[in-house]
């Protein structure tokens, strides 16, 4: 995937049904200077094509941001397919370890919401808009912790933003909704140790 990433002057197409923390890998490995199409599933469709033409207008994205301790951490929650509560977090990043929580979410959080390449674009600005802001303001951050529930267009995107913050540290945590004996999250994949091949680049929690 890396090699394709590379490659000067090709035009990209990113588009599948990958877990969210791959998505966000793929992005990651692109890097933000590389521009790649992305598409969704259109369920009523059923294929892959944006369900809307520009101009429309969408739920917005909103941002919570507070913060939580003297930490290192800055925690990163997306709450756009289902919501991402604080609570399930809590399970594998101890709320002391975080010095500052970062909430995006929309009204009704839904599969589907993802209509259009505008939409996706402008989820993704504001995703790195308040992200620099966060880490511009409080700074003396060591890692970036994600836990995301969001379609493939905009776990790609997000690691696009997050290639460009040069952490080296930055966690995707993948939940796992039928997990017995009830859902939570069950490993994450560290993005830098999985560019440069570093193993292990996925940890996985043990059950309590």
């Amino acid at each position: 995937m890396l090699s394709v990433f590379s490659k000067p002057g090709v035009e990209l197409l990113y588009y599948g049904f990958p877990l969210v923390p791959f998505a966000v890998l793929a992005g990651y490995l692109a890097k933000a200077t590389q521009h790649v199409h992305v598409i969704e599933y259109d369920r009523e469709k059923g294929r892959f094509a944006w369900h809307e033409a520009p101009g429309r207008s969408y739920p917005a994205l909103e941002v919570e941001g507070r913060a939580q301790g003297t930490g290192k951490a800055l925690q990163i929650r997306l709450s756009i397919s289902s919501e991402v509560k604080s609570s399930d977090c809590e399970t594998v990043l101890l709320a002391h370890c975080i010095r500052a929580d970062l909430h995006f979410k929309v009204a009704r959080p839904d599969f589907g919401i993802v209509r259009s390449a505008e939409q996706a674009q402008a989820y993704r600005l504001l995703l790195r808009k308040k992200i620099n802001e966060c880490m511009r303001e409080m700074g003396d951050f060591e890692s970036i912790h994600v836990f995301a529930a969001v379609p493939v267009s905009i776990a790609f995107l997000l690691g696009q933003v997050l290639s460009a913050t040069n952490l080296p540290r930055s966690y995707v945590y993948n939940f796992n909704a039928k997990a017995v004996p009830k859902p939570g999250y069950e490993w994450r994949l560290g993005l830098d140790e999985a560019f440069r091949n570093k193993k292990p680049f996925v940890h996985i929690f043990k059950s309590p």
